[in-house]
């Protein structure tokens, strides 16, 4: 099973990760790609003016962990998925920071691979507080927009993606749930 969390910054997706660690802790776990990529120089949130090969190279990262995870015999679940690339590329495509062609590309990969998630669960932002951890963003309206962003092309668009809202162990019951029909 490969599932994956997804949501705009400081909306408890690594809260519930953890949370879901420890109580499932036979499931593979892979770490975002973003921090990752930012320790390597990248720029990342909404600090830079050219986001292409950002971008790229998070397009190529989440690709890697679909074609490195589907079919084997272990569980996976990813903090962050192409969805999140996707929505992040939209947005600095709107600001001009990453041109159509990038833009379009990660289009035509949501559109082919979406469905290799056997579940995607995005997490609301609204019961969650902006918390500076020292790498996202804190601004206020780059978060906002990136959330506008989830509800007009993600939310209620992929019979694979489920809204979590509430406390960690309320979120983790309502995945739990989902995936196990329990």
């Amino acid at each position: 099973m490969l599932i994956s969390f997804t949501g705009a910054q400081s909306s408890g997706k690594t809260t519930l990760l953890n949370h879901w660690n420890d109580c499932r802790s036979h499931w593979n776990v892979v770490p975002e790609v973003t921090r990752k990529l930012k320790r390597q120089g990248f720029d990342i949130n909404d600090d830079g003016g050219d986001y292409i090969d950002t971008q790229t190279a998070i397009l190529v990262d989440h690709l890697n962990n679909i074609f490195s995870y589907t079919n084997i015999d272990m569980d996976t679940i990813l903090n962050r998925c192409l969805v999140d690339g996707f929505i992040y590329t939209r947005y600095f495509r709107m600001e001009g920071k990453v041109n159509e062609f990038t833009d379009k590309v990660f289009s035509t990969m949501l559109r082919r691979y979406i469905s290799k998630y056997d579940y995607i669960f995005y997490t609301s932002p609204y019961d969650v507080a902006l918390i500076n951890d020292g790498e996202r963003s804190m601004s206020e309206s780059f978060r906002n927009r990136i959330i506008r962003l989830y509800e007009e092309l993600i939310l209620d668009k992929y019979p694979n993606v489920f809204v979590l809202e509430g406390s960690v162990e309320t979120r983790y019951n309502k995945m739990v749930g989902i995936m196990y029909r329990e």
